[in-house]
Order: structure tokens, then C-alpha cells, then sequence
């Protein structure tokens, strides 16, 4: 990819979306398991 391999050339990729990128994939990654746990055992107590 272009953007990763120029991420000054790229205004619309600032350093805070590097930095929040990985950061939102960790929390929805983590929301969501705790969702289909939640789920999971409401349908199998």
C-alpha cells in the first residue's frame, strides 16, 4: 500500500489514527467477545 509506505504524504493518516487504529480493533475485538460470551451463556446456562 502507498499510504503505509508514505504515511507523511498522506494528510487523511495522521499519526493518531495510526495510533487509534489498532487501539478501536483491540476494544471492538474485545467488546464483541464479551458479547458473544454474554450470549453464549444466556443460551447455554
Amino acid at each position: 500500500m502507498v499510504g503505509a509506505k508514505t504515511p507523511l504524504l498522506q494528510p487523511d493518516h495522521t499519526l493518531a489514527d495510526y495510533i487509534k487504529a489498532p487501539i478501536m480493533k483491540l476494544v471492538l475485538s474485545d467488546y464483541q467477545s464479551k458479547q458473544l460470551s454474554a450470549l453464549s451463556g444466556s443460551q447455554f446456562p
